[in-house]
């Protein structure tokens, strides 16, 4: 994950590291 930490400067990089996140927990879950 350190990709999206140095990525999350900018707004849609923030929001692409949501979606991974987002995507990781759903993974997770199942």
């Amino acid at each position: 994950m350190p990709k999206l930490l140095y990525a999350s400067t900018s707004p849609y990089s923030s929001k692409v590291c949501m979606a991974a996140l987002y995507a990781g927990i759903a993974i997770d879950l199942v």
